[in-house]
């Protein structure tokens, strides 16, 4: 799963963190906010009420777990953030790698959900991971569906290559509308209609 979302929906989901690319972190994670270090720690929740006080400046924001002097922050990269600790998104990256070069002569499958057409970032880690893969087919959820596959074949240099699946619906709802056609073809019409 490749994300430029910050706040852990695919955690929440159920994915493992081992499965998450993370471009931009996490809010779930949070760092020193000079670094005293490279380390991060995972923050499971967090409470409202001290959100809301930090941000109403009652107190102070939380300081580092680490040093106890700098203020921590989410591990999250800001644009030309030259503090952003990025040792997990770059573990996360090389997983990633290592499972395209490991499956680069499969079928796979590359789904493309919910991506924001104006995302420029997002389509460059796209394309690399493409370019690691030789049998590829893309699956694209999106209401813009046809215009990211206009913009994606922008930045490929072989798109007539690729098999393109297009879902042009809200995200949420396309993802129904594919889980029902793959009950039919496994169970048929009966069973694909009650979700059993």
């Amino acid at each position: 799963m490749i994300t430029s979302a910050i706040d852990g929906y695919w955690s929440r989901l159920g994915f493992d963190d081992d499965q998450i690319f993370e471009m931009k972190g996490s809010v779930n994670y949070f760092q020193c906010s000079m670094p005293c270090r490279s380390r991060l720690w995972k923050v499971d929740t967090l409470n409202i009420d001290d959100v809301e006080k930090c941000l109403q400046l009652r107190s102070g924001p939380p300081l580092c777990g680490l040093c106890k002097r700098n203020f921590s922050r989410p591990n999250v990269f800001m644009e030309s953030d030259c503090y952003f600790v990025s040792s997990r998104i770059v573990h996360q990256e090389q997983r990633l790698n290592e499972l395209c070069i490991t499956n680069y002569d499969k079928k796979v499958l590359f789904a493309i959900v919910g991506v924001s057409i104006d995302n420029n970032r997002i389509f460059e880690v796209i394309k690399k991971k493409l370019l690691l893969l030789t049998n590829v087919s893309i699956l694209l959820i999106d209401p813009k569906a046809v215009e990211i596959k206009d913009k994606l074949q922008i930045f490929l240099n072989n798109p007539q290559e690729l098999n393109w699946i297009l879902i042009s619906m809200p995200v949420l709802e396309g993802l129904v509308t594919l889980n029902r056609h793959v009950r039919l073809l496994q169970y048929g019409e009966q069973q694909a209609d009650t979700g059993n």
